[in-house]
């Protein structure tokens, strides 16, 4: 599997570890993702609009796994932002089963 896509399958495979295990701040991510230009005005409209923070995690990461894979790259450079190396260090040295 091309290396990028492989990454998207990971990042799928274990998003509910991200949320429940490793606290990820889907707010934090939000803000960092829009900053770098991942999410358009209106996604970024759409996620925040989700009161439930379970439910506003799952609707940001339902979006972002839809980006083109080039955006894997902003996705791990905003980890690194907010102080979040164990996360992205987590999901490079993982395989999808």
């Amino acid at each position: 599997m091309h290396e990028p896509q492989r990454n998207w399958e990971t990042i799928r495979e274990h998003r509910r570890k991200l949320r429940d295990e490793f606290n990820l701040d889907v707010d934090e991510l939000l803000r960092s993702l829009s900053e770098k230009k991942v999410f358009t005005h209106n996604e970024e409209r759409i996620i925040r609009r989700v009161d439930d923070l379970s439910e506003r995690f799952d609707k940001l990461f339902d979006i972002l796994l839809v980006k083109h894979v080039e955006m894997i790259r902003l996705f791990y450079e905003a980890l690194s932002a907010m102080g979040r190396n164990d996360i992205k260090e987590f999901l490079q040295g993982s395989t999808p089963e």
